[in-house]
């Protein structure tokens, strides 16, 4: 049975049992004709649109009219001409020399017995990302971190994670307000704050209030034209893969020339060697220069302690550097010879080596750390360093029954079984069930993420390259299924040229809108690679896309500011990657982001991506709330990206339907602005609380959602391995809902279903 096939009939018996069974009932008794009862206070039926809106309020900021009408308190804000010439405002700072903030009020019309939401009008790729919050008189409503059920205004997108992409020129930030803000009444005050007040703010452009969750804007509310993919990159050179060449010779001549490198350099050196199309390789100086650096890293740990000397994979990397050299050390007799300056004496190469990785191996297998792509880059460590003391034939290296463990965890094959010599870094990890990677193949960062969760597919690949296992691959090729789901098409905002990103905007770390595209992200962080290595129809052809759109020379100057000659191995896998995928035969195979229709759920994070047409939908039910990261509760919400050529959105919603089980306890947010829990069990700093706010003064800023209380949920505190954090129920009448309430045809979820992301489509 292929891969596809094997994780088609899995996806089948999954959801078509569902449907056949309970969710048949609910599906069709009217789920969603109301958000929630009339007598609850925090959602309300549907409204009808009015003149085209189902708005109960709106203020255009910079009109003089709408904002007279809203009791507009100025504050520090200024009316500027933003984008197409609309009137915006932007917050200035005050004229203060610290912990200055800025900030504007107005009053606006919510409902008194029904959840009110709040939705701000964006420019997508601002000249300021930096965070605005809602304060309730000096009081912050929500949390500085960007993965939180309560987070700044502008959902803590930013363009610091390198290249900005866009899906338009405006985007809609849709929150939820407080419950105790509106209950009674019918107008409320509101007032955003510029938390990071040295510059001016993004501009802000409108503000709406309405009770669908989905704002309707009025007609008046232009936006810009509908967006259009951009063109293709133009290729710099006739062969696209011809400068990254040009620039492995170049960092490769610098190397070798250098006395010693850092651990990533002698690991790309090694890997020089192998290529024979590599033609500046200097093989003794290549070997001169690891050995020098090998050796001074292992008398400096002689000296003090593995943890003194190494992170996460230095002692790996430079194990890979021997293991690729080892015939050049054997054909020079350097294991044999004494090692100089080592501080116990006279000791031999080979025996300082060994105690170097044996040292390695004893200290890091204590810590393998604590998130799916962490796991990984220790795993593929602690492999490397096993292998070249099997090499040495040292009873220091690891049964196979131990590394095979340390492997089949590391990519989600069983639970997390850590010894009492391990670190261990939240509770979850002490059920022994706690899976680093969902069952359908998505990476715990704990949660959904964007840049962490494209690498830990890329990791597991390389582990796949390192062990060559086929279980591993096996693994990695789900990985790749369950990450196509979550790509979509962009324009770079400083070319216009389409491109690929995978979703920031339902991610709780590295949130970026509309998605994260530098490094290649969208197409796979390493996607040449992956087809190399991997084969399979999904990967392939991502990593043809990637050269179709003339991105696979494509070489960002942070890999050489950070890294330079440690690059290498990007580089090299770049080119053996290239070569052999421009040799491939395409598959049938059609990523989710170029079809007509598509539906996919992973119901162990509770993440969606449907495609209908130019609708898209990226849901994440229960946002911020897994595996106790930061709502330690059940909080009942769903961040959603919703966009098509008209209007692009970024919603904060409540979810109308959960099935969690209980503890029967519950969990009060604490009066913190950082973080609304723990980070794995870490209190994170908290940032300066006496600021300097508007017509304030000097104030100590506190949390107003101290004291909301939220059940705690019995699979975050036990079980948490691939128990489904939201029930296969839940997430289809997610599904259906959304597509209902946006006014699709929602059949085709269920027709869909007997069509997986390894499908052609």
């Amino acid at each position: 049975m292929s891969d596809s096939d094997r994780h088609d009939n899995w996806y089948r018996r999954t959801l078509l049992g569902a449907i056949s069974s309970a969710a048949v009932p609910v599906i069709f008794s009217g789920v969603g004709e109301a958000d929630a009862l009339q007598s609850h206070p925090d959602s309300a039926p549907r409204k009808p649109p009015k003149g085209g809106s189902n708005a109960l309020d709106e203020v255009n900021f910079g009109n003089p009219g709408s904002e007279s009408q809203h009791s507009f308190d100025t504050g520090t804000s200024e009316t500027v001409e933003g984008k197409g010439g609309q009137t915006a405002r932007r917050l200035l700072p005050l004229n203060a020399p610290d912990h200055q903030l800025g900030s504007m009020s107005f009053t606006v019309e919510c409902d008194p017995d029904y959840r009110t939401y709040l939705t701000l009008k964006f420019e997508s790729n601002p000249e300021n990302s930096k965070r605005l919050f809602l304060f309730d008189g000096t009081d912050m409503i929500g949390y500085l971190h960007q993965g939180v059920g309560w987070p700044s205004l502008d959902m803590g997108m930013n363009g610091s994670l390198g290249a900005v992409s866009t899906h338009g020129d405006f985007w809609y930030a849709t929150h939820r307000l407080p419950g105790y803000l509106t209950e009674n009444s019918e107008e409320v005050d509101l007032r955003i704050v510029s938390w990071d007040g040295e510059r001016p703010s993004q501009n802000i452009y409108r503000a709406y209030t309405h009770t669908d969750p989905y704002l309707q804007p009025p007609a008046n509310d232009k936006g810009a034209e509908q967006f259009e993919l951009g063109p293709i990159r133009n290729a710099p050179t006739e062969n696209q893969i011809e400068p990254v060449v040009e620039k492995i010779d170049e960092l490769v001549q610098e190397g070798q020339q250098k006395d010693e490198l850092s651990p990533r350099g002698a690991h790309g050196l090694a890997m020089a060697v192998q290529r024979d199309w590599i033609d500046v390789v200097d093989e003794d100086a290549v070997f001169e220069t690891v050995l020098a650096t090998v050796d001074d890293w292992a008398i400096r740990q002689a000296e003090s302690s593995p943890q003194e000397v190494g992170g996460w994979e230095d002692h790996g990397r430079f194990a890979k550097a021997v293991t690729l050299l080892w015939d050049y050390f054997e054909e020079r007799d350097a294991f044999s010879q004494t090692l100089d300056g080592h501080p116990t004496g006279e000791m031999t190469r080979r025996d300082a080596y060994v105690q170097f990785f044996g040292e390695g191996l004893d200290w890091r297998s204590t810590s393998r750390r604590d998130l799916a792509n962490q796991f990984l880059f220790v795993t593929i460590g602690l492999v490397r360093m096993n292998s070249v003391l099997e090499k040495f034939d040292s009873d220091r290296a690891r049964s196979q029954e131990t590394i095979d463990r340390w492997i089949d965890e590391a990519v989600g094959l069983s639970g997390v079984s850590l010894n009492d010599n391990e670190d261990k870094f939240a509770s979850w990890y002490e059920t022994g069930s706690y899976h680093t990677f969902t069952e359908k193949g998505l990476s715990k960062e704990p949660d959904y993420a964007a840049h962490y969760g494209e690498l830990g597919f890329s990791l597991a690949t390389k582990l796949y390259h390192e062990t060559g296992l086929e279980r591993v691959r096996e693994r990695a090729i789900t990985m790749s299924q369950a990450r196509a789901p979550f790509r979509l098409l962009v324009n770079d905002a400083e070319t216009g040229n389409r491109w690929a990103a995978t979703d920031g905007t339902i991610s709780i770390r590295n949130a970026q809108h509309p998605g994260m595209s530098s490094h290649l992200r969208g197409y796979g962080f390493t996607p040449l690679f992956h087809a190399l290595m991997l084969k399979d129809p999904v990967s392939v052809r991502f990593g043809k896309l990637a050269i179709e759109h003339n991105v696979a020379g494509l070489m960002e100057q942070w890999w050489f500011d950070v890294w330079g000659v440690g690059s290498l191995e990007r580089w090299i896998h770049r080119v053996d990657g290239y070569r052999a995928v421009t040799e491939m035969d395409d598959s049938s195979y059609r990523t989710p982001m170029h079809r007509d229709r598509f539906a996919w759920a992973d119901e162990d994070l509770g993440t969606v991506s449907i495609t209908d047409g130019s609708e898209r939908i990226l849901m994440n039910l229960g946002f911020g709330a897994a595996t106790n990261l930061h709502d330690w509760g059940i909080n009942s919400l769903a961040r959603i990206h919703h966009h098509n050529p008209d209007i692009d959105r970024v919603l904060n919603i409540d979810m109308t339907r959960t099935e969690f089980s209980t503890t029967g306890a519950t969990w009060s947010r604490p009066n913190k602005l950082q973080f609304a829990g723990k980070f794995l069990g870490i209190g994170m700093g908290e940032e300066a609380r006496t600021r300097r706010l508007p017509s304030d003064g000097t104030v100590v800023i506190d949390q107003a959602m101290t004291g909301e209380t939220l059940p705690r949920q019995l699979a975050q505190l036990e079980i948490r391995g691939h128990s489904p954090r939201m029930t296969t129920n839940t997430i289809l009448i997610a599904m259906i809902e959304r597509c209902r309430i946006l006014g699709w045809g929602w059949e085709f979820i269920i027709e869909s279903v007997s069509t997986d992301s390894t499908s052609s489509g």
